[in-house]
């Protein structure tokens, strides 16, 4: 008979593993709001901006807030950044919680808090561990042009990503797949399958020792100075390209973006065809017949502007 854990999520925002795991039939016991690794500017409140907010939420424009989401759901909401790590610790004593779920975290827990449940803690981590250990593989792997993805579910231990594994997948990766859609096979399909698993038998799977070595490259964070540095234009090829520029268009400036009455708005990158343009940079935009592209040695990158009706207001607004 399957036994019913208690459970304590820590994610940061609404996550691709909150509908698994609020559905998976537990006793979820609250999820607790990771702060992100570097903390948004306050904005004054408007009344306006809060109303607009939630239109875009009413017609599924945007996703609702974590907080608004655990409300709906009658489950207990907290926000780690108000919370030490005594009162998080006792919470999850006090509740006798079996065991803390934790994915998408930009710090590490402190002993006190991965060690107070029954289990311990358990972290659902984008790659196939010792692989990419670290908070940024998605970067890497497309970076690496890797054709193979992997999750891991591993314990929580004092390290980053060294704790024992419970469970691990690999997946294929598509050439020009975006991150989006790779991110709900890899976590919303793959991950959020094998780490209910793990929660279901916490009990009886083994723990597996990982297997470090010195050539694994830590995954880690880049820095905006960097962002142009990565694309070899004169030695990659137009795919190489391509994929790298669709699956990090949410954030990598690697090439110009959108200006005038479309700053503050992004590329969606299109297809890519083998038209080199001779008289052009490499790596610049370009116009051709008003279609935007980015040139390559060996072809043309088409781009498409990702279009924010609220920026393009606010830009119209400013430009008068």
């Amino acid at each position: 008979m399957r036994q019913v854990r208690r459970v304590v999520l820590i994610t940061q925002g609404l996550t691709r593993v909150v509908d698994p795991i609020v559905g998976a039939g537990h006793d979820l016991v609250a999820i607790i709001d990771a702060p992100p690794r570097i903390p948004k500017k306050k904005k004054k409140p408007s009344s306006l901006g809060a109303a607009f907010k939630s239109l875009l939420v009413f017609l599924g424009i945007r996703k609702p807030s974590l907080e608004k989401y655990c409300a709906t759901h009658s489950i207990r909401y907290m926000n780690m950044a108000t919370f030490s790590d005594a009162e998080i610790s006792s919470f999850l004593r006090k509740n006798d919680v079996d065991i803390l779920v934790v994915y998408s975290m930009s710090s590490l827990l402190n002993e006190e808090v991965f060690s107070a449940p029954t289990y311990g803690a358990i972290n659902l981590h984008p790659s196939y561990l010792p692989e990419y250990p670290g908070p940024n593989p998605w970067f890497w792997r497309y970076l690496n042009q890797d054709e193979r993805g992997g999750v891991t579910v591993h314990y929580i231990d004092t390290g980053e990503d060294t704790g024992d594994i419970l469970l691990q997948q690999h997946y294929k990766v598509q050439k020009g797949v975006k991150s989006p859609d790779l991110q709900n096979i890899a976590i919303g399909d793959v991950g959020s399958r094998l780490l209910l698993k793990a929660i279901d038998q916490i009990d009886v799977l083994p723990r597996v020792k990982q297997k470090t070595h010195l050539s694994v490259q830590r995954a880690r964070n880049i820095k905006k100075t960097e962002h142009r540095s990565f694309i070899d234009w004169k030695e990659w090829s137009i795919q190489e390209i391509w994929h790298l520029l669709r699956g990090t268009e949410l954030w990598l400036d690697a090439i110009d973006q959108p200006v005038g009455l479309y700053k503050g708005m992004r590329w969606n990158v299109q297809s890519y065809s083998g038209s080199p343009i001779l008289d052009e940079p490499l790596g610049s935009v370009f116009y051709v017949n008003r279609r935007a592209c980015v040139v390559c040695r060996d072809g043309v990158i088409s781009l498409k502007v990702h279009f924010v009706l609220s920026i393009f207001i606010r830009n119209l607004l400013g430009s008068r």
